[in-house]
């Protein structure tokens, strides 16, 4: 769901299975990165499904692939 949250500061660190530890943080993960995709058309409505699921890609790879949060930019929608 697209609203207001309260991003944390990007992690420069590594994200690994071991970093991430709970379903929470990892959903934490896919929901600041699904706001920011919004944020990046504008908020406009009717994509937000879109945004998680691409957002749940992005983030389950890089958790894979033990990559930085730094060094993941977000496709452009």
């Amino acid at each position: 769901m697209v609203g207001t949250i309260n991003p944390r500061p990007i992690r420069d660190e590594p994200v690994s299975q071991g970093n991430v530890g709970l379903p929470e943080e990892r959903e934490y993960m896919i929901a600041e990165a699904a706001y920011f995709r919004a944020e990046r058309r504008g908020f406009a409505p009717g994509n937000e499904m879109e945004d998680w699921l691409q957002a749940e890609t992005e983030i389950d790879s890089l958790i894979q692939s033990g990559g930085s949060r730094s060094a993941c930019s977000v496709e452009t929608a």
